[in-house]
């Protein structure tokens, strides 16, 4: 019994031994992560910082803000390609303040005119001789344009041109009074109307384009306002060999369906009942009898609307 109670008591100081042992060390082990923390707090360890910046990328675009951030690449073909498309426009200008077109210079035909150096030269010694016979005013458009036929003006507006006719009514819609291509035209006769012979041709119909800058026969379309048609109701139309006035009796739109600019009725009776409907399709009421023996001025424009025509018909007055 006292050998088991000897074993007993060396056993346990055995583990009173090892229990202080390991008491020891976790004393140690916290005083050092103790420690550790001081040093932390008072000597901070220090980051490591890349030597290059860090680019935000937003759509693949660098941050313009960043200043260490390499330059953008030059782009040499955008940047010709923007000074090309001003040079462009700046020659595009210069040309349109330099060049006007003949058309839209209305006084350049009677400039012409006054001139003595233009003249048509012709070994036509019956056109010469014709021309000759012509009013004064007319004389010098004869002689600029052989095709002249005769001069229309209306009060007010800006019709106020020299007539022409040609051989076909295609030729005058691309060409101008001075025969150079234009897309103004001239005015001109229906290639089908005898102007020196009225027992032949009793509807005299003349053509002019609607242009937008106002030029040609735009100014029919004044004869939309009745107040203008009731203060300018007549027309001057001379021929190359007389001065002669027209009073307006219908004003009307239509389309190329009716056929107004019938030249040909060989019955009286067709002509007087040709002239009663176009009196009937005016957008004003006039007070205009009719005979077989009537002349009448067409003038025919177009319209915005598909095939449409503009149309004021005048009677001669005798």
């Amino acid at each position: 019994m006292g050998k088991i109670h000897l074993k007993i008591k060396v056993l346990m100081a055995k583990a009173r031994l090892r229990f202080k042992r390991l008491s020891s060390f976790r004393h140690k082990k916290s005083a050092k992560c103790a420690s550790s923390r001081i040093n932390q707090k008072n000597h901070p360890k220090k980051l490591m910082v890349s030597p290059y910046p860090v680019r935000r990328m937003r759509d693949n675009v660098p941050d313009t803000n960043d200043s260490l951030a390499p330059p953008l690449e030059k782009k040499p073909l955008r940047n010709t390609f923007f000074i090309v498309s001003i040079i462009l426009m700046l020659a595009a200008v210069l040309v349109l303040a330099l060049y006007q077109p003949p058309f839209l210079n209305k006084s350049s035909i009677t400039a012409d005119i006054s001139s003595s150096d233009y003249r048509i030269e012709t070994t036509d010694k019956a056109f010469t001789s014709k021309v000759s016979t012509h009013p004064a005013y007319l004389r010098k458009f004869s002689q600029l344009n052989p095709d002249t036929v005769g001069y229309i003006k209306i009060d007010h507006t800006v019709i106020d041109y020299p007539v022409v006719q040609s051989s076909d009514n295609d030729y005058y819609i691309t060409h101008g009074f001075d025969r150079l291509e234009s897309t103004a035209g001239a005015i001109f006769m229906d290639y089908r109307c005898d102007i020196n012979d009225f027992s032949k041709t009793r509807n005299i119909i003349l053509y002019g384009h609607r242009m937008k800058d106002g030029t040609m026969f735009k100014g029919l379309l004044q004869y939309e306002n009745e107040d203008f048609f009731i203060e300018h109701p007549i027309i001057a139309f001379d021929t190359l060999n007389e001065t002669l006035q027209w009073e307006i009796f219908s004003v009307f739109e239509t389309t190329t369906d009716f056929y107004y600019i019938d030249t040909e009725f060989p019955y009286d009776e067709m002509w007087v009942d040709f002239l009663n409907v176009c009196h009937q399709l005016s957008m004003y009421d006039t007070y205009m009898n009719f005979y077989k023996d009537d002349i009448i001025l067409t003038l025919s424009t177009c319209t915005t609307e598909e095939n449409g025509r503009f149309v004021v018909m005048a009677k001669m007055i005798r």
